[in-house]
């Protein structure tokens, strides 16, 4: 799944450097280059050539954080060195440090208030919520060694509450939190770039200009999702199985989005929020129709097999590689009949996709554009060939075989049995080698497991 997608913390990073200062995230003033309207005074004919500032244009960057990042004096920095962000010299706030066996056990609350808490794991494992955790004028920093090493776990009974306060990673890897099945999560002026998950059913609201990042699982059931005035929205959408014909909401605009027949019993209310960006999902026996997506989308593809015995899969051309701006389809169709899921697109930009594989699977992918495809368990094997891709992850005993293309940020290889095979790799990858995985460049072209 997401996280953020597409590697969005090392880009939010270069471009916070490029912004400027400007105000208080909360001011009424624009930032630089922001839209402004005409609006004349009572007796004044002068006036009617003065602009008056849109309040909302602030948000509107493409630079995600820059209304927060180098204008809120207690907001994090840009630290170059590390890929990520650290916390202003000038923040007074108490510093502690927490690690991965950090918890808050049922009926139990514990509340950080007025503190800059760096989460600095020793191992890989998950901070697990129990109880309520509630974040009050805080600043969180995730200083990982790995990507998603330490997640964020609400669990069933667990709340979340978070209270003007922010949560960044403090260099390049992954920062997940999961609201799972039977949690209360509550955002109200909270910014951060966090991936999310909602899994099962979850009380979730968000108000106040709050940075709403997640993927809608598809064993979303009996759920009320509510968000206002979101500075930033930018959702995975995983339908459950099933025929599926959906239009996702225009990028860049500030709208309303309502869906209430897609997951059983759960009501989706988005209102008055900016979507960044609304990507889709589709998975076993799940049929996915997207029309007029014309500004662009990114598409995520799972598939899975846990009884004896691989299937294979394959797709072909899936956007640019050469771009990232997508392909504009005026009708087009995968069919992978190996998991009984399809994809069509019509008059739709597609830009990504991302491929997550496990079990007894065998994939193959060409000339596509590829944000991070993954093995996460079992003995999966996949083949990419001239492609463009932002990260690779394997684990457990799976093996993906890459040949003549280009890795930009990062190839991860967690377990000892785990292999990623590389023959005509461009670009310039962190190889992170963990628990005994291992990359091995080729001298030659050939899968070396056939």
């Amino acid at each position: 799944m997401k996280i953020h997608r597409w590697i969005m913390g090392i880009l939010l990073v270069s471009l916070v450097a490029a912004c400027g200062p400007g105000t208080h995230p909360n001011s009424v003033e624009p930032a630089a280059g922001a839209a402004v309207t005409p609006t004349a005074a009572a007796g004044d004919s002068q006036s009617a050539l003065l602009p008056t500032p849109d309040p909302l244009a602030q948000y509107e960057d493409d630079c995600v954080y820059c209304f927060f990042i180098g204008r809120d004096p207690l907001a994090p920095q840009n630290d170059p060195k590390t890929q990520g962000f650290t916390n202003s010299p000038n923040d007074p706030r108490k510093q502690v440090t927490i690690d991965e066996t950090f918890t808050v056990k049922g009926g139990d609350t514990f509340t950080f208030d007025n503190q800059i808490v760096r989460i600095k794991p020793h191992q890989r494992a998950d901070i697990d919520i129990y109880g309520t955790l509630i974040i009050k004028n805080s600043l969180l920093l995730w200083d990982q060694d790995q990507n998603q090493e330490t997640r964020l776990r609400i669990n069933k009974g667990g709340k979340l509450i978070i209270e003007n306060s922010s949560a960044f990673s403090a260099n390049q890897y992954e920062n997940n939190w999961d609201f799972l099945d039977g949690s209360t999560i509550s955002f109200d002026h909270f910014i951060g770039d966090p991936w999310g998950s909602i899994q099962g059913s979850v009380n979730f609201t968000a108000v106040n200009f709050s940075s709403v990042r997640f993927t809608l699982a598809k064993n979303i059931h009996n759920s009320v999702i509510r968000v206002t005035d979101a500075h930033t929205i930018w959702f995975e959408i995983i339908p459950p199985p099933g025929d599926h014909t959906i239009t996702p909401p225009a990028k860049r605009h500030w709208s309303d989005l309502k869906i209430t027949d897609l997951w059983p019993d759960t009501i989706l209310d988005v209102k008055h929020s900016y979507f960044y960006q609304v990507d889709m999902d589709a998975g076993q026996d799940t049929h996915l129709t997207i029309v007029d997506a014309t500004d662009g989308f990114g598409m995520g593809w799972g598939m899975g097999k846990i009884t004896p015995g691989y299937i294979n899969c394959e797709l072909n051309n899936l956007g640019d590689p050469n771009s990232d701006t997508g392909v504009l389809y005026t009708e087009m169709k995968w069919d992978l009949p190996c998991i009984n899921s399809s994809v069509t697109l019509k008059n739709s930009r597609l830009e990504k996709v991302w491929t997550s594989v496990s079990g007894n699977v065998h994939l193959k992918i060409s000339n596509s554009n590829l944000a991070d495809p993954r093995i996460w368990d079992g003995s999966a094997t996949m083949e990419i060939y001239n492609s463009k891709i932002e990260q690779l992850t394997t684990a457990e005993s799976g093996k993906i075989y890459v040949e003549n293309s280009t890795v930009k940020w990062m190839m991860t290889v967690m377990d000892p049995a785990a292999r990623i095979y590389g023959y005509g790799i461009l670009g310039n990858p962190q190889i992170l080698e963990l628990n005994g995985g291992q990359y091995i460049k080729l001298d030659a072209p050939g899968v070396p497991w056939k």
